[in-house]
């Protein structure tokens, strides 16, 4: 957003009188902020994203033949010294425009230099209503205010308590949910434990996060369970599942030439799939530990997957993850 109000304003010069900052082949922006203290990293980090997008613009020749360039002033985020800055970027460096600024107590005080030399400042990296009423003609906010960011927190808190009144009321009245894999974000997997079906399983409802189901031997939901045991419910696979099921599995393997591919192999054979591969230590002599992300039918299916990775020759150790 602030790099296209830039490239606006200056767009417009080519159907104009040359502006202050502006020559035949360059355009100078202003930004003055904070680059000493402790607060210094918010303007140096701030200077660094305007300057990667300038060098971008102009490596493709710029605005019109134009190119951009940056000249920064430190503020030293004191109110007492920030007017100064803008000053000299306006009144010696002559830009054309300001931007990046950082604060809101130098913000507010940098905003009388900046009306008064009716020279635009774009993307203050502040939500404060102080800088945005009365509205100023003269300074274009690209960020919400902290006004609209509360007023979004407060309705994403209120849709968090709607989901969690959803899941409630879709609750059999016995205290069973009957799992097929089409619940959709009021139910989750825990990534923990990685339950199929087949495998005993329990539900842990948690106020505004919906139902996040477990393994019954999972040892991070037995934890769960001592600290909470009221928010647990019975929970059970349905019959007929919609899709499969994605669980872990640590796989030792001799390292050797085509060691991914045998691997691979295995587990399309048995009509399963790999999702993801972590590979443990590149560096091993003799053999590799590969943690693989399946997707599986059901515990069954899950058991004929490991058989056939136990029968594959590079294969040392099989074993489903379990925490």
């Amino acid at each position: 957003m602030t790099k296209t109000l830039i490239l606006m304003l200056v767009a417009t010069l080519t159907q104009a009188a040359l502006a202050q900052g502006v020559t035949s082949d360059r355009i100078l922006l202003g930004q003055a902020a904070v680059f000493s203290g402790p607060a210094a990293q918010l303007g140096i980090q701030m200077r660094n994203g305007i300057k990667a997008y300038f060098d971008h613009v102009n490596e493709k020749g710029g605005v019109h033949g134009r190119r951009l360039e940056l000249i920064s002033e430190d503020d030293f985020y004191e109110a007492s010294r920030a007017p100064a800055a803008s000053k000299k970027l306006i009144e010696e460096h002559r830009v054309f425009a300001l931007l990046g600024y950082v604060g809101t107590p130098t913000g507010v005080v940098h905003l009388p230099v900046v009306t008064q030399a009716k020279v635009p400042l774009v993307g203050m990296f502040t939500g404060a209503e102080a800088l945005r009423a009365p509205f100023n003609r003269y300074v274009f906010h690209v960020r919400a205010s902290y006004y609209d960011e509360t007023e979004a927190i407060v309705e994403q808190v209120d849709a968090k308590k709607e989901l969690f009144r959803a899941a409630d009321e879709a609750l059999p009245s016995q205290g069973s949910v009957t799992i097929d894999g089409s619940e959709g974000a009021t139910v989750q997997l825990a990534t923990c434990c990685r339950p199929v079906p087949g495998d005993a399983i329990v539900g842990y409802l948690g106020r505004g996060e919906g139902l996040m189901v477990h393994t019954a031997d999972c040892g991070v939901g037995r934890r769960q369970y001592g600290r909470d045991s009221e928010s647990w419910i019975t929970v059970e696979w349905a019959e007929a599942p919609v899709r499969p099921f994605e669980t872990a599995v640590n796989v030792l393997v001799s390292n050797g030439k085509g060691v991914l591919a045998q691997v691979a192999a295995a587990v399309s054979g048995a009509e399963a799939d790999i999702v993801h591969i972590d590979m443990g230590d590149a560096h091993a002599t003799e053999a590799t530990e590969l943690r693989l992300l399946i997707a599986v039918r059901d515990r069954l299916h899950l058991a004929d997957t490991l058989r056939a990775l136990k029968r594959s020759p590079a294969v040392l150790r099989v074993a489903r993850v379990k925490p």
